[in-house]
This record gives C-alpha cells, sequence and structure tokens, in this order.
C-alpha cells in the first residue's frame, strides 16, 4: 500500500510500481509480478478481466471528470502541468498531495495505452507510435518489449484506414508481424519484417472498418 501510487495521482509518487513495470517492459523479466498484480489498472497496463475491468473504470472516471469545467482542461490554462493538475486547487481541505474530492483527467494513462510505455510520459521509451490522425482511432498496446509488439487497434470509421507503425523498442533483427481479429483469425498473411539499428522502423498497413484487430510482430522462428 505504501509502495503504490496514491489514487487519481499523475505523479511519480508510488513511482517504484512504475518503474518495476517499465523493467518488466525491458527485460521480460518475471521476478516483479506478484507486486504488479495487485496494481490497480490505472497505474499498470494489466490484460486479465479484473486488469481489464479497471482499465475501463479509470477510463469512465477520466470522461467524467472532462464533462466538468471543459474549457478549463482544454482552452483557459495555459501553464505546463496546470493544464491537467488545476483542478487540485479545489481539493477538499486543499488535500492538494491527495487530490480528495476531485478527479482529474488521466492523461498518463492514455499515454500508456497508446504508445506501450510502461512509466510515465517524464522519461518517454515509447514501444510504438501511430502516424494515423487522432480521430475516429483507439489503440491499446497489450505487450511491448525489446523483441515483441502486440496491440489492440478499432478504427471507426466508415471504409478501411490506411496507417503506419512506428516501431521504437523492437531490437535489430527479422522479425513476422500480422494482422489478426480478436479470435484470432488472420486479416493479413504473416510477412517479413526488418528491424534495422540506429533508426525507427515504419511498418505500414491497413485497418478493417469497425473491426477489433490485433497486431502483433515477434521474432523469426530460427
Amino acid at each position: 500500500m505504501q509502495l503504490a501510487p496514491r489514487k487519481n495521482a499523475n505523479s511519480n509518487t508510488g513511482g517504484l510500481v512504475k518503474t518495476l513495470a517499465r523493467l518488466k517492459g525491458l527485460t521480460g523479466t518475471k521476478e516483479f509480478d506478484e507486486l504488479l498484480s495487485l496494481e490497480g489498472g490505472e497505474f499498470v497496463l494489466r490484460t486479465d478481466a479484473a486488469g481489464r475491468q479497471e482499465l475501463v473504470e479509470a477510463l469512465r472516471e477520466s470522461a467524467s471528470a472532462l464533462r466538468v469545467n471543459f474549457p478549463g482542461f482544454t482552452s483557459e490554462v495555459r501553464s505546463t502541468d496546470r493544464v491537467m493538475r488545476f483542478v487540485q486547487f479545489f481539493s477538499q481541505d486543499y488535500q492538494f498531495d491527495d487530490y480528495k474530492g476531485v478527479t482529474q483527467p488521466k492523461h498518463e494513462l492514455l499515454y500508456r495505452m497508446v504508445t506501450g510505455d510502461a512509466n510515465a510520459p517524464r522519461f518517454p521509451q515509447m514501444a510504438a507510435r501511430w502516424l494515423t490522425p487522432p480521430r475516429d482511432i483507439a489503440a491499446l498496446v497489450t505487450r511491448a518489449n525489446l523483441t515483441e509488439l502486440e496491440a489492440e487497434l478499432f478504427h471507426f470509421g466508415g471504409g478501411p484506414r490506411s496507417m503506419a507503425a512506428e516501431l521504437r523498442m523492437l531490437a535489430p533483427g527479422d522479425y513476422q508481424w500480422i494482422l489478426e481479429d480478436l479470435s484470432g483469425k488472420a486479416l493479413t498473411s504473416p510477412a517479413p519484417l526488418l528491424i534495422k539499428r540506429g533508426r525507427f522502423t515504419r511498418l505500414e498497413f491497413s485497418l478493417p472498418s469497425q473491426q477489433s484487430c490485433v497486431l502483433k510482430i515477434k521474432p523469426t522462428a530460427p
């Protein structure tokens, strides 16, 4: 309880848990899985059923926060992190650090979902950057380390969507990639992918309309 981040606190308070999540992403270690499994979906992305439910609840809270004083979050506040944190000044009994009585949008959660970075964006280490306009698209990176990337993608538009992924964390080498639906049915044929040292590789593909898809990248079998 003492090591965990405070609820609704977009800060490095409780940063040990987020740091260990990043360590797992970089090395694949399972040493701290027991500790990470205790953490809520707001701070550590988990793909188990309970973790997904906590993720949904955290996003619902975030959407509710944005419905109150929307101009304050979008057009009125102009000073660095106060864009998201100005609500702390309205907290009950001036409990700024505990965010008592207030809820703020969980922008760090959205950052982790979209990029696959297991920590806060202060020291960014994105696994993927999606090269597509930010409207009518949803992305959830479910696995990201030096040798694998998996992401659930959904296009809300009425026709196929051409897009690309800029791969930023995969180690140099030969890989295979494929796009599947949630049942595991292939939507594309497996294709080779070469990750070169010293540059960000771009992977181009097309998303079908209004269909949940999973992009999977893994090393080519020896």
